[in-house]
């Protein structure tokens, strides 16, 4: 196995953030780190081979082409495979800043990403051996490419999104299609339940049926075209779906209090 060290500053432990080592592991089969809940984050981009880490309590695969994002104040356990083992450029980094940027773009929680950092990786290490530069201008300077490097992993990240209920598929048809006429068998068959079980599904989640749901949401949007447009209540009416302009007054006087006339006004 080979490690080749950049070589950082010594940063102000008041700095935002500054960079504690950084270099680039060519790994084997003994290559293996572990961290007790960890001060500091770890930034890998795996250039060639597999490996396994431990952190968060969860166990994850990091292949070629993936970065590896570690979080401060989480166990850091990670090992190269024997027969493919990692080539990786990374860096190891403190401060403030860390935890404030990826809670920000939502990655506090995110540690696997399909993401080629090299480049990025790269000018931090060569930012770091520039001997031109002042600690506190290579600290800048780090910063800002760490804020590159985070939007660069949460533009990659995949967000876990939750199902939708079935009450939730039923409500989302409604507001899609509120110039359309719905019918109840229509919802049911979204959900493939029965007329009653999907009046007794939506009720328990939004606390009216999707009759009540439906009705509300075209007099809100009638509501919205009175005062906002110059349709007639006749044109406002066929646009909604209701079957006469008289019918429709006389559901929405009875939903406002008003008359579509009155409230237009």
């Amino acid at each position: 196995m080979m490690e080749i060290f950049i070589d950082a500053p010594v940063f102000d432990d008041n700095l935002p953030f500054s960079i504690e080592l950084a270099g680039i592991s060519y790994c084997d089969g003994s290559y293996e780190i572990r961290r007790a809940k960890s001060d500091i984050c770890c930034i890998e981009y795996v250039m060639r081979g597999i490996g396994t880490i431990h952190t968060s309590g969860q166990k994850f695969t990091a292949c070629e082409g993936d970065t590896y994002f570690l979080h401060p104040g989480e166990d850091h356990y990670y090992y190269s495979d024997a027969e493919n083992p990692w080539v990786k450029i990374w860096f190891n980094a403190k401060g403030p800043l860390i935890d404030a940027l990826s809670e920000a773009y939502g990655i506090s929680k995110t540690v696997i990403f399909r993401c080629n950092s090299e480049a990025l990786i790269e000018k931090m290490h060569k930012t770091l051996s520039d001997k031109s530069l002042t600690v506190k201008e290579i600290s800048a300077r780090v910063s800002i490419l760490f804020h590159e490097l985070l939007q660069l992993l949460a533009s990659k990240a995949q967000p876990t999104e939750k199902r939708p209920t079935e009450a939730a598929i039923i409500k989302n048809y409604i507001d899609k299609n509120i110039y359309e006429k719905l019918a109840m068998k229509d919802l049911a068959s979204l959900i493939h339940k029965c007329e009653e079980q999907t009046i007794r599904i939506f009720k328990n989640e939004y606390g009216l049926t999707p009759y009540d749901y439906y009705m509300g949401a075209r007099i809100k949007k009638a509501e919205y075209l009175l005062k906002n447009t110059l349709f007639s209540v006749k044109e406002i009416a066929f646009k909604l779906g209701f079957c006469d302009e008289h019918y429709f007054s006389g559901i929405f006087k009875k939903r406002t209090g008003l008359s579509p006339t009155d409230y237009k006004r």
